[in-house]
């Protein structure tokens, strides 16, 4: 039986290297199996699909399955297994209405927003209601009885890179959160010593099995204080197994001996900011004339924690000079969310100056309506991440060169929704904006927009802004399915469209300063 069927899906011969896609290379060492959850009351389907699917891999990891064949297991999986990629559930199985259930208890009580759901069944008539699929964010929908071999792998590979870019979204968001929270340090740091202590405990936090090590080459007069007043590299802050190096020269540390080594040659000059040496990371900045400081990370990191401690060290390196200051810190802040909102917008081939202008022209209709500077940079920030939910959309859909079809327009609706679960829980001002934006920017002001139709007032009045300023700025810009528009016929449109699509007031104040944004999209054409 089982040679039989695995013959069955050898002999048709499919080519799946074409869903490699955009997948980076395969790392030396295999990372763990997925978990998915297999959930069906039938134990031929579960023999099957194991079958099926044992060779399955995806980016270098395969599948570990979690089998469930009835309501109740089904749940106990979910409750033990919070860190599965993919849910198969079949609709119907102990119980009439079990698949709703499971979904609800997924997204509603578990808050599971990362957990990908693959619908199944054996009877068309099935079928969940489109609301269901749209409300509870279902991969997709497969009927058992026409499923082949590559419509399954297909919409696996799908589901497991949506997963995959969901995760990153969700750990950069809380990465992003701490290093927000560590920011509020530099107010009340009084040497560079305990600045660059804030900056190590900010990393070991991101990274808790991370030791970090700080070392100044000829350092400034305010760090003698802490450290011998003689030249060479001082260890000015540490953390992990180097915290009893605080203090002490470069020089008399044997167990660093590389490191010295490397920062005597000056090997350091000309390479990038993060480089690898010996078994972790070194990160240098230039502090002026005669003086460098230099960041050891002793940790093997992934790509991807590598990029977060990245976006991290080499922005909060900005303040270095002037950390006392408020407006470099709001900088920082601004320059982490626009590096997550590039990221957004080039996956849907955007530029990255969309994101920039964005913000600024946000910021400048905001200016216009007496906000205080402190809501401006938080609105300017936030509005940076209003496409955020597109990271849960197919590539097909979101880089269709044509137009879309009724049902793929729907789909990408969905791209509001997503962006609102991303941030709808955190603390911090700027992101519980931003979940605003993300879900409202697509209403209309004469409720015909999307999700919920909302209207006038009842729309945030941030989203009505950036409603204006995400088209306003489309329509003058080349997309890979249009031409750019001349300004004269973007101001028209926005005039035709006032009290509609537009806010009526928003709109008087885009054609009062008609020059002032045209010299925007200059400043930051692309």
């Amino acid at each position: 039986m089982d040679d039989d069927m695995e013959d069955k899906y050898r002999n048709n011969d499919y080519d799946f290297d074409f869903l490699q896609g955009d997948a980076p290379p395969q790392a030396e060492a295999a990372r763990p199996d997925y978990k998915v959850i297999l959930a069906d009351d039938d134990a031929e389907v579960h023999h099957s699909t194991t079958l099926v699917l044992k060779r399955f891999t995806f980016e270098g990891a395969g599948i570990t399955f979690v089998h469930a064949y009835n309501t109740r297991e089904t749940l106990q999986a979910i409750d033990d297994h919070p860190d599965a990629a993919i849910l198969l559930l079949d609709v119907v199985m102990d119980e009439k209405d079990s698949g709703l259930k499971i979904i609800r208890y997924i997204r509603e009580e578990r808050r599971n927003s990362l957990l990908r759901i693959l619908l199944r069944t054996g009877q068309p008539g099935e079928a969940p209601e489109e609301r269901i699929v749209v409300e509870y964010d279902i991969n997709d929908y497969l009927l058992k009885t026409d499923t082949t071999v590559q419509r399954l792998f297909t919409s696996l590979y799908q589901a497991f890179r949506a997963y995959r870019d969901l995760v990153r979204i969700d750990n950069n968001r809380r990465g992003l959160e701490k290093i927000l929270l560590h920011s509020s340090d530099l107010f009340v740091q009084k040497s560079f010593q305990d600045f660059f202590s804030s900056i190590l405990q900010a990393i070991t936090d991101l990274k808790s099995s991370t030791s970090t090590v700080c070392i100044a080459e000829s350092p400034p007069e305010d760090m003698l204080a802490y450290v011998s007043n003689q030249e060479g590299c001082q260890i000015i802050a540490a953390t992990g197994e180097f915290q009893p190096l605080l203090g002490r020269k470069l020089d008399d540390v044997e167990d660093l001996e590389f490191l010295r080594d490397f920062i005597r040659r000056k090997e350091y000059l000309g390479k990038p900011d993060l480089i690898e040496v010996g078994n972790g990371f070194l990160i240098w900045k230039d502090l002026g004339p005669g003086y460098s400081a230099f960041i050891f990370i002793n940790n093997r990191l992934d790509l991807y924690d590598l990029d977060l401690v990245r976006i991290f060290l080499v922005n909060y390196t900005l303040a270095l000079h002037g950390f006392v200051a408020n407006q470099r810190i709001k900088e920082t802040q601004f320059t982490l969310i626009n590096t997550l909102g590039e990221a957004i917008e080039s996956r849907s081939h955007e530029t990255a100056n969309h994101v920039k202008r964005t913000a600024e022209l946000t910021a400048f209709i905001a200016e216009q309506l007496d906000y205080t500077d402190d809501a401006i940079q938080t609105l300017k920030i936030a509005a940076t991440m209003h496409d955020v939910g597109k990271i849960g959309i197919s590539d097909q859909v979101l880089t269709k060169p044509a137009s879309l079809t009724e049902e793929e327009y729907e789909r990408m609706k969905i791209h509001t929704i997503i962006g609102h679960k991303i941030f709808e829980h955190s603390r911090l001002p700027v992101l519980r904006e931003a979940a605003s934006i993300c879900l409202n920017h697509h209403e209309w002001y004469d409720g015909t927009g999307y999700p919920n139709h909302l209207t006038r007032d009842s729309i945030p009045l941030s989203a009505r802004i950036v409603a204006l300023v995400d088209v306003m700025d489309s329509l003058a810009h080349r997309r890979y399915y249009k031409e750019a528009w001349p300004m004269d016929k973007v101001f028209a449109y926005i005039a035709e469209h006032k009290g509609t699509q537009f806010d009526p007031e928003l709109v008087d104040i885009v054609l009062t300063h008609k020059d002032r944004i045209v010299e925007l999209f200059e400043q930051y054409r692309d």
